[in-house]
């Protein structure tokens, strides 16, 4: 499939450019970004340097409505920066093409209007970062009052796999935050299915004590609390044109 192939390709070049994550390209003319490809990416105003804050929301833009591709548990809180609504719009319409029995995409907090201290959370005060659901077997997600918990057990590895490297084919996402033993059980299973070979999912799904990753950009990282959900985190203005 196009996002497998193109994200294969970005992660083999990890080890001969270090900022590989902010300089790649997909390689594909406008020519080839046709319908037979997959739904093309929304494009957004991309939010400048000067207004990225980790406090509050300048400019922000509130999560559009598209029951098709995800549902938004409170749009009073969906508010972002121009590259997280982009990340979400444009990972979701690819995750429908390419599997369209899938549920759609559960978002949770994102941000409010304006940005600032969004109880309970330390992060999500200026649209950079955005809860999102796990699906379960059966490329399910339910629309529960809270994220419900995963395990290894029960996820549904296909479904999250073309969602998440949907998200990453982007070019915007600076890290995802996920409990390890999820990462671990993602990095095995990239690997047993094909979809990845050992260093390219080891640059994606690192394991626990690898040094520097606060460093790195488009990998899956561990924090607690983040069993039922994962917790996208995009680029802002100088990361994303260096």
């Amino acid at each position: 499939m196009r996002t497998l192939l193109l994200l294969s390709a970005m992660l083999s070049n990890a080890a001969a450019d270090p900022d590989w994550t902010n300089t790649w390209d997909s390689g594909l003319s406008d020519g080839e970004l046709s319908d037979e490809n997959g739904p093309q990416p929304t494009r957004f105003r991309r939010t400048p340097q000067a207004l990225c804050s980790t406090q509050v929301l300048r400019d922000g833009m509130q999560l559009p409505k598209q029951a098709e591709l995800y549902h938004i548990r409170n749009a009073n809180e969906a508010w972002g920066t121009s590259e997280m609504i982009e990340a979400i719009t444009t990972a979701s319409a690819e995750m429908a093409w390419l599997m369209p029995h899938a549920d759609p995409i559960l978002v949770g907090d994102i941000s409010k209007k304006n940005g600032g201290h969004l109880p309970p959370h330390r992060s999500h005060r200026s649209g950079l970062d955005a809860d999102i659901g796990i699906f379960q077997t059966g490329a399910s997600m339910p629309l529960s009052a809270g994220f419900p918990n995963m395990t290894p057990k029960n996820i549904d590895y296909e479904a999250n796999w073309l969602f998440w490297s949907s998200l990453l084919e982007t070019g915007l996402v600076e890290r995802i935050l996920l409990d390890q033993t999820l990462i671990d059980a993602m990095r095995v299973w990239t690997v047993e299915s094909g979809n990845l070979s050992e260093a390219e999912a080891l640059a994606t799904f690192p394991p626990r004590g690898t040094p520097r990753l606060w460093t790195m950009t488009g990998v899956f990282q561990h924090v607690p609390g983040h069993r039922d959900h994962i917790h996208l985190r995009v680029l802002c203005g100088e990361a994303l044109v260096n």
